[in-house]
């Protein structure tokens, strides 16, 4: 069965309906949920309102759960950190984040890195209250 990501409400089921099918018909290997290396530590981003992780290996990119801050691409799989997840950390202010891109329009709520400075400048010239 094909899931969307919403349907799968929890990190473990994430890790059991995406991650291990994918990685074992991929790879031939499973990497066990606390298998995670010390680094890198990923930052996390916000795309179209999700959190997310890019991998930095490849193109790919990941949903952050928030309730696990670890990473594995569905594209390579980390395989340059030997198939093991990688650490993700969330900005100190990301609840500030989430307040400040909630304004705006799905397609808007983007964060990379801005200060929360630069967020509500961006929000002020578009016009965003």
């Amino acid at each position: 069965m094909q899931y969307q990501i919403g349907e799968l409400k929890s990190y473990r089921l994430y890790y059991e309906k995406m991650v291990v099918p994918r990685m074992a018909k991929w790879t031939g290997r499973i990497t066990p949920i606390d298998d995670v290396t010390e680094s890198p530590v990923l930052s996390a981003i916000v795309n179209h309102g999700r959190w997310m992780v890019k991998c930095p290996s490849c193109a790919g990119a990941e949903v952050l759960y928030l309730e696990r801050l670890q990473f594995m691409c569905l594209s390579c799989f980390n395989a340059e950190a030997q198939y093991k997840f990688l650490q993700v950390k969330l900005p100190k202010s990301w609840q500030k984040i989430e307040k400040i891109l909630g304004k705006r329009p799905i397609q808007n709520r983007n964060y990379e890195g801005e200060t929360l400075k630069q967020l509500l400048a961006e929000n002020i010239q578009e016009g965003v209250k």
